[in-house]
Order: C-alpha cells, then structure tokens, then sequence
C-alpha cells in the first residue's frame, strides 16, 4: 500500500471504524427483551434511552465538528471511540434504568457524534473528483454494523449481556479509538498532498488558489439558502426511509406476512442490500452529479413505499425490500459532500455537525410520528403514505437545489 494515496488508506481504516462503532448502535434493540425483563422496565421507558442518546448526538455534532476543523479528527474520532467503549464498560455495570439514560443516551450519544461526521468531514477534504465513490465505499461500514448485531446476539445467549457490553467496550477502544489516532488526518494539503492524490495542474481549475481549502465560515453558511434546503433534503429523507426502517419488523408481524425471523431476514436483507446503494450511489453521483443520484434515491424509495401499501407476500415483500434498500443506501454517502459542494472544505465538519442537528431530530421524529399514526389508525397506509408525502418533499428540494450555484464541485 505503500504508492497508495492516503485517502484510500483513510477510507479503508473508516470502513473499520465505521462497522464497530454502529455495529454496537444497530444491536440496541438486542438488549430491549433481557434488559426490561432485568430491571421490570417497560419497552417505551428503555427505547427512551436510544432516542435520547439521538437527541445527545445531534446537539453534540456541532461541537464536536468544531473540535475536528479547529483541531484534527484524529482528536474527535479517538475521544468518541473512547467515549462508547467508556459507555459500554458502564452499561456492564447498571443497576437501573437510570444509568442506560446517562450511560448511553448521554455519554455513548456524544460519543458516536464524533464519528460519522469527523470520518465523511475527512474523507471529503481528501476527495473532490471521486468524492462520490470514495463516500460509497466509506460508509459501507454502517451497513457491514448490521451484520455485527449476528454475533452480539450470540454473544447476549452464552455470555450474557453485561459480558457483551465489556466485549464492545473493548471492540471500540482498538477498532474505533486506536484506528482514529492511528489513520485519521485533517486535509491531505497538511500532508503535503492534494485531492484525489493528484497534481497541482489537475487541481488548480478547482479551487483557484492551489494548497488552500476554501469554505464559507460557520455564520455564513446558516445565512445562505443552501444550508437550509440541504438540511431539509436529508431531514425529509430521513424521517421518511427511517419510518420503515424501525418499524419493519413490527410491520411484517403485525400484517401476518411472516414470523419474527422472516421478519429479521428482511432487515438483514435491507443492510446487505444498502451496500450496493451505498457503492453504487458513490459511483453514480460522480458520473452524473449528486443531485441526480439523489433524485434516483427519492424515486425508487417512493416506489417502494407505495408498494408496500399493497404487500401481501412475504416473497414479495422482499423484493421491495431489495428495491428499498438500494434507494435508501445512496443517500447516507452524499450528506457529505453536498454539504462540501455548497459550503466548501474549510469548515466543512462544523457546518455538516450543524446540519446534522436536524438529520438526527428527523431520524428520532419519524419513527416516532409513524408509531403515532398507527397507534391511531392501527394501519400502516397513512405511515407509508406520509414517507411518500416526506420524499415528494425531497424532490422538490432537489429541484430547487439544481438552480443554486455551488463553490466547489465537479458536478
């Protein structure tokens, strides 16, 4: 690897970073039965712990964006590692509902917002022609951490749930924290490099002053329309995939299309599937610009949801579920650099931390408006209905967006 430009060497420690640290956040509904059970807790007065930790982690994203532009991410992503291995040694060690809110709601969400945001702020100050794929391949670490809830559970049955705890402790500390100080870099300019590891002449055309990030500061960009319609494409997409992603398994018992393990196969099959969305999204958005890539994104999730409407199959639901997942995995890679397109490198971890404030209250809200709605109308129509009605939303942004001009793109 060594004639390798780091920001390959980058992407592929984020990979790793990214499969424990939410790996770890994917296996929350695993310790739902046995932790309620533990402490005669009922399920809504647990779950509050993983929507506060939601809550926590988007007020902390600025922040610690700050932290990363100011400093390094090598700081924020090493602290956040630290931070959820902290929380999971504390969890171990619970004795009351009490300490899951301060334990994971609390510390475990400050935690992980050092993470997500620092790496995609990273790797789009090392990438700007193949931005796209460099994110796709990146952020194929989330959807791997689906996989990782396979061994949590096996771990949860013969080990039980406090040593599993101290297992993810110990997983975060080496793959996430060690990995962080190891690999993790502010701008390849710091190192003497440029962008896409290329020249100064490729180079130039792009920013106009060669070995300097442009970016608007964080009070200018909430004063330019364009943070506020990019927060509002990702907060709208997000309630609308996050609806079903939540309530997938509840809706395949509840409809009687199968039982509980045809139910986790489906949600299986969305994380294994999202990685094709998420690569291919990458490789998409870089031959015919994010905007587009986007557009196929919101598309093929409105034609999923509308589907599911008149699902009866379990065969069938499958399919859509495939369709789903690819339309939903192109979205997550290009937050990043859309947020890079309209507001520049320079301080691009703390402008997509502020934007990322918003994304997180979406991701916490739709699930929560989608439980409201069925618990009233005891029918997922008007839940999936409402998804459709979010990624109209979307592509009415979208098309707003395509008339905006941006500083700094290959589009």
């Amino acid at each position: 690897m060594k004639g390798l430009f780091y920001g390959w060497k980058l992407v592929i420690a984020t990979i790793v970073i990214l499969f424990v640290a939410y790996g770890i956040r994917g296996s929350f509904g695993l310790f739902v039965r046995p932790l309620c059970a533990e402490f005669s807790s009922s399920r809504g007065a647990f779950s509050f712990a993983f929507t506060l930790s939601l809550i926590t982690y988007g007020i902390s994203s600025p922040l610690i964006g700050r932290l990363t532009d100011k400093f390094s991410p090598r700081l924020s992503v090493s602290i956040g590692g630290a931070l959820i291995g902290l929380s999971m040694f504390l969890l171990s060690t619970a004795t009351s509902l009490r300490h899951f809110y301060i334990y994971y709601g609390i510390i475990f969400g400050i935690g992980l917002s050092g993470i997500w945001p620092s790496c995609t702020s990273t790797i789009n100050r090392f990438f700007v022609r193949k931005r796209g794929l460099a994110n796709g391949i990146a952020s194929s670490g989330i959807s791997l951490g689906y996989f990782m809830t396979l061994g949590a559970a096996y771990s949860i049955e013969f080990l039980g749930w406090r040593q599993t705890f101290v297992v993810m402790g110990f997983l975060s500390f080496l793959c996430v924290a060690l990995l962080g100080a190891i690999f993790m870099r502010r701008d390849p300019e710091s190192m003497g490099l440029l962008p896409d590891g290329e020249t100064e002449a490729l180079n130039a055309p792009l920013n106009g002053q060669t070995g300097a990030l442009r970016g608007l500061a964080p009070i200018e960009a909430i004063k330019k329309a364009e943070f506020w319609l990019v927060a509002a494409l990702f907060s709208f997409t997000v309630a609308a995939t996050y609806m079903l992603i939540i309530y997938l398994v509840p809706f395949v018992e509840d409809m009687g299309l199968g039982r509980r393990s045809e139910a986790a196969a489906a949600l299986s099959l969305l994380g294994l599937i999202s990685i094709a969305g998420r690569l291919g999204g990458g490789w998409l958005a870089d031959r015919v610009g994010k905007l587009k890539a986007l557009t196929v994104s919101s598309v093929t999730v409105i034609v999923s949801l509308i589907s599911l409407i008149f699902v009866r199959d379990i065969r069938a639901l499958y399919l859509i579920i495939v369709l789903f997942s690819f339309g939903y995995g192109i979205y997550p890679p290009l937050i990043g650099p859309l947020v890079a397109d309209y507001c520049g490198r320079k301080n691009l971890s703390t402008i997509y931390g502020m934007i990322n404030i918003f994304i997180a209250l979406a991701e916490g809200l739709g699930p929560l408006f989608a439980g409201v709605i069925y618990d009233l109308t005891k029918s997922y129509f008007f839940t999936f209905l409402s998804g459709v009605f979010l990624e109209v939303l979307a592509l009415g942004v979208i098309f707003i967006l395509q008339r905006r001009p941006k500083m700094e793109s290959w589009d």
